[in-house]
């Protein structure tokens, strides 16, 4: 029989993030309650059973919650600097619209004077 893989494959990754999308309330912790508890574990238990079937890692309910708590932190993480890049990128952009507006205005008056000396 075939070893299986100590890190969370793609296809694992891929199907708790759809796990997760697919039950928000879930995802996002507002399963309150005694009610909500039960709901929350019965949860856990089935996507844990569902990741463990697909290659790549064999986790318990609580590592497969730790290991949805670190993308969530890696997401945030990543989007932080995502955001960073796009405004330092959106300031570069505008500061080189304005120097091509700046060198359109210098070229119109650069034919102006050449077309009065002509």
């Amino acid at each position: 029989m075939s070893r299986r893989q100590e890190k969370t494959s793609s296809e694992q990754k891929d199907m708790l993030v759809s796990f997760m999308l697919e039950h928000l309330d879930f995802a996002q912790g507002k399963l309150l309650g005694v009610e909500g508890r039960v709901n929350h574990n019965k949860l856990w238990e089935e996507v844990t059973q569902l990741l463990n079937r697909l290659d790549g890692a064999t986790k318990n309910n609580v590592k497969w919650q730790i290991s949805a708590e670190k993308a969530v932190e890696n997401f945030s993480y990543l989007s932080a600097n995502l955001n960073e890049h796009v405004q330092k990128i959106g300031s570069t952009l505008k500061a080189i619209l304005e120097e091509k507006k700046n060198t359109n205005i210098l070229f119109r008056e650069l034919i102006d004077i050449l077309k009065q000396k002509v």
